[in-house]
């Protein structure tokens, strides 16, 4: 970035093939050589899309979280998808993080930005989530505790008029993605219903739709293809499907997606075994430029 002008593609070449850490790393080189920020430069020499897709990458997977975290809950009124995207199903240690972070650079937790900005059903799920202690995903199904979530589901929803809704949440909130897969798998047996249909039947607004984030990661029609991988590749093909490209929600499911590489691959494959398309391909149709140059390189760098 010396001199007059900027080489976009060199830039581009340079910061999009990068992990996570390699661009922490990048950027502590880059402050030592320079004296300089390598963030504030990139903001400052570049503009439009091709300064939406650099700027996240740079400011790598916990500041990127925050800054979406803080556009969520600041401004004029609540961004209440976005606000799921980001915590529905983190891990408490995700969680943690994703706290201290936040507090850091806004002087607030998370809970106390969620209550300040948010009320009743709406608060209560998200305030739910911030203090849920799910296991991790590699903890062993317990069988005995799954037959207990399916009668304790029943009992809060179908088999009753009326929704216990605490203790439906709590349940959904606080278990693995593969206990949901087998408590959604025994329940659908027992019940005749699957968990999403359940959910869409007795809750709504964004309640439901936090909910049905958590449960469709673990569906059991597609968790062969991994946790988490099916609803991510219809997120994506949602930002590109119909007139026009959201652009915003391209680059966010993009970036935030391609942290994990081991998951990006597996949402890859799954893409075009679904479309018959790559998604590396759909990516280029539906961008141009130096904005599709960007895109392109994180896809091909996860």
């Amino acid at each position: 970035m010396r001199g007059i002008g900027t080489k976009e593609s060199l830039l581009i070449q340079t910061i999009t093939p990068l992990s996570a850490m390699n661009l922490a790393i990048l950027s502590a080189t880059y402050r030592a050589a320079t004296g300089k920020e390598l963030i504030a430069d990139v903001e400052s020499e570049t503009s439009g899309r091709l300064r939406d897709v650099l700027v996240p990458l740079v400011l790598g997977p916990v500041e990127y979280d925050v800054k979406l975290l803080h556009e969520a809950l600041s401004g004029a009124g609540t961004d209440e998808h976005l606000l799921t995207s980001l915590i529905a199903d983190r891990s408490p240690s995700d969680l943690y993080l994703l706290n201290q972070a936040y507090r850091a650079r806004h002087r607030r937790t998370l809970e106390e930005a969620v209550k300040g900005d948010l009320s009743g059903k709406t608060e209560r799920i998200y305030t739910m989530i911030l203090a849920s202690n799910r296991p991790s995903d590699n903890t062993p199904v317990d069988p005995q505790l799954v037959e207990a979530d399916v009668k304790a589901l029943y009992k809060a929803g179908q088999g009753k008029i009326g929704t216990d809704e605490i203790a439906f949440c709590n349940i959904i909130i606080n278990r693995t993605v593969p206990h949901l897969t087998a408590l959604w798998e025994s329940y659908q047996r027992q019940h005749g219903k699957t968990l999403s249909k359940v959910i869409k039947n007795e809750f709504s607004g964004h309640t439901k739709s936090t909910l049905l984030h958590i449960v469709t990661a673990a569906n059991p029609k597609h968790i062969i293809d991994g946790p988490r991988v099916w609803r991510d590749v219809k997120l994506l093909e949602a930002t590109m499907k119909g007139m026009g490209t959201k652009d915003d929600l391209l680059i966010r499911r993009l970036i935030r997606t391609h942290w994990d590489q081991i998951h990006f691959t597996n949402v890859e494959r799954t893409y075009e075994r679904k479309y018959k398309k790559s998604l590396e391909a759909r990516v280029a149709s539906e961008t141009s430029g130096d904005y599709k140059k960007a895109c392109v390189g994180v896809v091909r760098g996860a």
